[in-house]
């Protein structure tokens, strides 16, 4: 709050290191900030890295190209994250996210089919995330909406799991949701992706006023 450095973690090593280097600088910043992680956290968030440096970059950049709706150039970096690193459940789980944006249904169940298949390796956040994204993709909206709501329960009134768990609510409960994203600061409330979801809601419960308002601005 203060803004004062409480201090600082490097860690140095060769390209092909990169997920021993990742993970004990993490366990070496836990420690500063005095976070209680346990010998099973830490070797669960180990497991969740692909241990490819390539992958983790083109998962980050397609991750950033999906909140931007550059959805096109998502789906290339993270096919090619995936064909860097086969085995990267988050990667396949993103892809289908993009794969459903751009409307191909069934490349979407596809991917998710494998991030499903191989998500008990990850910690409980990433394993959910990768649930919720397999159920939305089998149009069980109630199933997906239980992964979200158990991510809330780890996270509460994180927005970004709040908006998720909009989006495969009910329009009157969505609605509801959306109302505590709003109360929130203005940095988290004024999010575009808010309107956005407001007016699919809207849309759904058949006031098409509210849409249109939400959708112009």
């Amino acid at each position: 709050r203060s803004g004062r450095t409480a201090g600082e973690v490097t860690a140095s090593g060769t390209q092909s290191d990169v997920t021993d280097l990742v993970a004990s600088a993490g366990a070496r910043l836990r420690h500063l900030l005095r976070l209680n992680i346990t010998a099973a956290s830490d070797e669960s968030a180990r497991a969740a890295l692909p241990g490819s440096l390539e992958a983790m970059r083109l998962y980050a950049k397609g991750l950033e190209e999906l909140r931007s709706f550059d959805t096109v150039s998502a789906r290339g970096d993270l096919e090619r994250a995936i064909a860097a690193a086969p085995d990267y459940p988050q990667a396949h789980s993103a892809l289908a996210q993009a794969w459903g944006m751009l409307g191909y249904d069934t490349r979407a169940r596809e991917e998710a089919e494998k991030a499903f298949a191989l998500r008990n390796r990850l910690p409980p956040t990433d394993r959910l995330l990768v649930e919720a994204r397999y159920w939305e993709t089998a149009r069980d909206d109630e199933k997906a909406a239980e992964a979200y709501r158990q991510l809330l329960k780890l996270s509460p009134e994180n927005p970004d799991y709040m908006l998720l768990l909009a989006g495969v609510e009910t329009s009157a409960d969505a609605l509801k949701t959306i109302a505590q994203i709003r109360a929130m600061p203005a940095l988290v409330s004024s999010d575009p992706r808010l309107d956005l979801a407001e007016a699919i809601a809207a849309g759904e419960a058949s006031n098409y006023v509210l849409e249109q308002k939400l959708a112009h601005r």
